[in-house]
């Protein structure tokens, strides 16, 4: 905690945990001050994985999943989130909660951002050696460049979450889309 006078990001900040998921353990600091970054340092080390804080991007929040591996991996159709509870952030509740958020696929985006999109998420999953399934989430700027967040390796896979509205996007309904996964896993030996 006593690196935390170090850091020269400017406000808006996100912290959040260096491990986990679901955006627990995260915080938005719009303004702050010593005392409230601390608080937040504080919240995102209860996992105990370390903390990350990180410059918040305004803008759209995407997703992007990859399905397959190497070559082979194919990119599901890009998703707009918009978040319906947690005040405009896609948090635990607006993640996992009926109604919490709504998913749009097509994206109100050009298709040109799109395919940009799924090819990074396509790179990123080649470059993690990944199979099966990545979802990879982005944020698009109010000048619509797409900045790229993280890939997600265990992405969610409930009634409310991305991966499984993706696959449905393109014909591949629940039931199938854990076949598909069980069958990239078999050759491994599980």
């Amino acid at each position: 905690m006593e690196d935390l006078d170090e850091v020269d990001i400017p406000f808006p900040l996100v912290v959040k945990p260096a491990a986990g998921g679901s955006s627990v353990g995260t915080s938005i600091l719009e303004t702050g001050d010593d005392s409230s970054l601390r608080a937040a340092v504080a919240k995102a080390l209860l996992d105990g994985s370390g903390a990350l804080i990180e410059e918040f991007i305004a803008g759209v929040e995407v997703s992007c999943a990859v399905l397959g591996e190497g070559e082979k991996a194919k990119a599901l159709p890009v998703i707009e989130i918009v978040p319906e509870k947690g005040g405009g952030f896609y948090d635990y509740e607006a993640k996992y909660s009926s109604g919490g958020s709504s998913h749009l696929i097509p994206p109100r985006l050009p298709e040109e951002v799109q395919r940009d999109i799924q090819l990074l998420a396509l790179k990123a999953h080649r470059a993690l050696g990944a199979r099966g399934v990545t979802r990879s989430d982005f944020i698009i700027t109010p000048e619509g460049k797409a900045v790229y967040l993280e890939t997600n390796t265990t992405p969610g896979m409930t009634e409310t979450s991305l991966v499984p509205d993706a696959a449905r996007a393109v014909g591949i309904e629940f039931p199938q889309l854990i076949e598909k996964l069980l069958e990239m896993a078999l050759p491994r030996g599980l």
